[in-house]
């Protein structure tokens, strides 16, 4: 966000082994410009601070790792800038981000009156805000401004002196060791995925997998080698969900094209999200089905028959 910290975040690289860092310095707009010119996934983990590290996060499928900013960082330059002048103020979003998580800025000039720092703050909700708010501000009598570096700018503009809320080192190695943690614990879960993903495509079951709407979502590979016979499958598997929703379970027998697949359905719940899975699994004639079966428009399937002393069938 400011100048000064690049030099301070590749002292801090250079701690770590096999970390390659690039420096981008900017707020607001530029984080646009960066988005635009860097696709997603073009880095392992990015990280910013404050309200330029959202816009990041809402611009880039890219981990956004946000830097925080410390009690102590924060009660420094307040210090500093009470030194300076009996008439400062903090410009700041209607939270300040610290290390511990949000606190609202009402709360923080609570604190600050607490340890006897006469200081007002002004507060605004987004970017578009921060010039209104700083020119209220200086029109409240204010000569010294406390804030962010997007609000830089705009204090001078109004004739303002201005501190800038720097981050400490200690803050900033805590980002950095926080955006290798995530990246590690990021590449365990690829990992993970990429190793049931391999099981299911290696496996000979066909496996549809339908969201909440009916649409479908995901098939393996075995699924996909059905050819011609995968719309249509799909559409059947798509009328089951009903079948699905009220009995929890499905099986039955479906023929195609003269060919017959065993059919078995689930539900399947991740987090709030529903999704209908089938296995289809193709069975040859001839084949033993358990009773539990059901046969799918069995008037079309003219050789099952039962056979004496056993609830099972033959296809």
């Amino acid at each position: 966000p400011y100048q000064e910290m690049e030099p301070l975040m590749r002292d801090i690289a250079k701690s770590y082994d096999n970390l390659e860092l690039y420096t981008f310095t900017g707020f607001y707009k530029n984080a646009i410009q960066f988005a635009k010119a860097f696709p997603d996934k073009e880095f392992d983990v990015i990280v910013s601070r404050g309200g330029t590290a959202d816009l990041v996060r809402s611009l880039n499928d890219t981990p956004v790792v946000k830097i925080k900013v410390s009690t102590l960082d924060l009660l420094r330059v307040i210090t500093q800038a009470l030194q300076c002048s009996s008439r400062a103020a903090v410009v700041s979003y209607s939270y300040i981000g610290f290390a511990f998580g949000k606190l609202p800025v009402e709360l923080f000039q609570t604190v600050a009156k607490f340890l006897r720092l006469d200081i007002r703050t002004f507060s605004f909700e987004t970017p578009e805000q921060i010039e209104d708010t700083v020119k209220q501000c200086a029109r409240a009598g204010y000569d010294l401004i406390v804030g962010g570096a997007a609000t830089r700018d705009y204090a001078v503009a109004e004739g303002a002196q201005f501190l800038l809320i720097t981050s400490s080192r200690e803050s900033v190695e805590a980002s950095i060791q926080q955006a290798i943690e995530q990246h590690h614990l990021i590449n365990d879960v690829l990992d993970k995925n990429r190793l049931f993903q391999s099981v299911i495509d290696k496996s000979g079951s066909a496996v549809f997998i339908f969201g909440e709407q009916r649409e479908l979502q995901y098939t393996n590979v075995a699924a996909r080698k059905m050819l011609n016979d995968v719309e249509r499958m799909e559409q059947f598997l798509s009328r089951g969900i009903s079948t699905l929703q009220d009995t929890g379970t499905l099986h039955l027998i479906k023929k195609l094209n003269n060919d017959f697949y065993e059919i078995t359905g689930g539900i399947l719940q991740v987090r709030q999200e529903i999704r209908y899975l089938f296995e289809v699994h193709f069975r040859a004639a001839g084949y033993r089905v358990s009773s539990f079966a059901k046969l799918e428009d069995p008037e079309d399937i003219r050789q099952a028959q039962s056979l004496p002393a056993s609830s099972e069938l033959y296809l």
